[in-house]
């Protein structure tokens, strides 16, 4: 690692892989984790960086952008965007990283968003009763792969909220 010199920083691209365009815009102020990763910076976010090491590179990784915040009420959102070099490349990162959330979240419950049954989404319980119930779907277009992750409600049916950022995701991910 070596820092950029404080009279280079103004010059820095924030988004060298032009996928901020291409990510839904999160309620709230963005947070720290907020920006463009290369593949080095996202292994510090991933769920199992050894395997995702081989497994993004192998499949045309350009970059990833992740735009996360939490508002007033403790509801917390992030939506990513991951460019790979194709969409059976993106398809192939899906597989794997649902196969990884199978392992890692054992309490999760599939649905999926009536406009398009194909994109598959869980959500894990809350932990206590009336607490907040995680929910994520995944999205693709062409080969882009879109997170959707919503930490928001207490009702596990009520996906007003998730439905509408997948949709947004999608139309970002589709946009020239």
């Amino acid at each position: 690692f070596e820092p950029t010199p404080q009279d280079e920083i103004a010059d820095v691209d924030p988004d060298p892989y032009d996928l901020d365009r291409r990510t839904a815009a999160s309620p709230g102020d963005p947070d720290p984790f907020t920006g463009s990763f290369d593949l080095p910076g996202y292994l510090h976010l991933a769920i199992d960086p050894r395997l995702e090491a081989d497994l993004l590179p192998a499949n045309g990784f350009v970059g990833m952008y992740n735009r996360s915040s939490s508002d007033a009420t403790g509801a917390s959102y992030q939506f990513q965007t991951y460019e790979l070099g194709s969409q059976d490349e993106a398809d192939a990162v899906f597989a794997e990283f649902t196969r990884i959330e199978q392992e890692e979240f054992t309490d999760r419950v599939m649905f999926t968003v009536p406009e398009d049954p194909t994109i598959p989404c869980f959500y894990i319980p809350a932990t206590e009763a009336g607490g907040k119930v995680y929910q994520r779907c995944y999205s693709r277009v062409g080969r882009y792969l879109g997170l959707t992750d919503v930490f928001a409600v207490t009702d596990p049916t009520d996906i007003t909220a998730v439905r509408g950022y997948v949709q947004e995701q999608i139309r970002l991910m589709a946009s020239a």
